[in-house]
């Protein structure tokens, strides 16, 4: 029967590759929850402005045209700060897919130790049978 020296090695090196892949897995939600907003905010922008356009062209006061101005301002900050936040995630997004090729290139490594390992002990279990079997041929025609 195979045994592995290093399954405990192979486990928790799995086991830390899983661990990436879900901490990668929330962060691309952020990222994609940030960037869904950011587009929400660009439509509201819009709108906003679209609004304002519809309003001058009847007569209004100057404070209304003000009162717009400034909440399409107000969106325009948002809008940087999101983008801002949205940069940022992306580093982190981008820091956490390298390490994901480590845990990954490391597990990897184990396995094809545990391969290697496993084509010794088959070679071996190859040797111990053909060993039996000329045993076997000379005890039989050794009579």
């Amino acid at each position: 029967m195979f045994h592995f020296r290093l399954q405990a090695v192979e486990t928790i090196r799995r086991n830390k590759e899983e661990l990436v892949q879900l901490k990668l897995g929330r962060e691309q939600t952020i990222l994609q929850n940030h960037q869904t907003r950011l587009a929400d905010f660009k439509v509201e922008r819009r709108n906003m402005l679209a609004s304002l356009a519809v309003k001058e062209k009847k007569k209004i006061k100057g404070a209304m045209i003000q009162f717009y101005m400034e909440a399409v301002r107000s969106k325009e900050v948002l809008i940087q700060m999101l983008e801002n936040t949205i940069a940022s995630q992306e580093q982190v997004v981008k820091k956490i897919r390298l390490e994901l090729i480590k845990a990954v290139q490391q597990r990897k490594i184990v396995e094809v130790i545990r391969k290697r390992d496993y084509e010794e002990f088959l070679a071996e279990q190859r040797k111990k049978e053909q060993n039996e079997s000329d045993e076997m041929a000379v005890l039989r025609f050794g009579r």
